[in-house]
């Protein structure tokens, strides 16, 4: 099989992905898929409903390539020889997912602050985190889809009450990454963090990799995300 130019050998599998192929063309998978075409998965409403409102990541590319400026001029104003040295996401699960493999992805870059990605509750692991950073030269991103989940919260109210007691602004310290109208929006707001961004809200936490989730961090560290939103949307007129 050779589509758009990808070679690939099936051996005995040949003939039934052919067959599952031809069948995906009569019924218009992909442009069905594009579409938000939620009877392509489910028949009955209700999941349909959910599958509507979960199809975001199919064009965030595209929409993040829009802000990318707005990111990487965030990411020079935090750096420097006064800035920040040390990233440290605080998330579980789909938030901290991809900026993991960004971090073992991508070498630190000259002039841009560490990434680190603290995903666990073990008081050894916080400890260890700890003595990791410089807290008065550390930026907090507390990442949560919904804004409630448990452990954001708690590396929120732990790590602010160890900026608090260095210095009389913490907010300055700390960036939200979130949905719209979350309750994390409200103590962001409060604590007076330095930037909070809002996600689509159609956006499953797995699928979150070219969101605020995972572009966030990449653009903080030096990653070139104008390139890599637009292989991504290359990716995207592919299909």
């Amino acid at each position: 099989m050779e589509p758009d130019g990808l070679h690939v050998s099936l051996g005995n599998y040949s003939g039934v992905i052919a067959d599952a192929l031809a069948q995906a063309r009569r019924d218009n998978v992909v442009q069905r898929i594009w579409s938000k075409d939620a009877s392509l998965w489910k028949t009955d409403a209700a999941h349909q409903k959910i599958i509507r409102n979960s199809l975001g990541w199919l064009t965030v590319a595209s929409e993040m390539s829009a802000v990318a400026d707005d990111l990487i001029d965030f990411a020079n104003k935090i750096r420097g020889p006064g800035g920040f040295k040390h990233v440290m996401l605080c998330g579980m699960g789909g938030s901290s997912l991809c900026p993991e493999v960004i971090r073992q992805t991508f070498e630190q870059q000259s002039g841009y602050p560490r990434l680190l990605v603290l995903d666990s509750t073990d008081p050894d692991v916080l400890s260890s985190f700890a003595n990791q950073v410089d807290i008065d030269h550390c930026l907090f991103i507390i990442a949560s889809k919904s804004g409630t989940t448990t452990e954001p919260l708690v590396f929120y109210k732990y790590w602010y009450n160890q900026v608090k007691q260095r210095r009389q602004n913490p907010g300055e310290s700390f960036v939200a990454i979130t949905d719209p109208g979350t309750r994390m929006v409200e103590m962001a707001t409060e604590d007076n963090f330095r930037r909070i961004f809002l996600n689509r809200p159609d956006i499953g936490g797995r699928y979150s990799a070219l969101s605020y989730f995972g572009m966030v961090p990449a653009a903080l560290i030096g990653v070139d995300i104008r390139k890599l939103l637009s292989r991504a949307e290359g990716m995207m007129r592919s299909c």
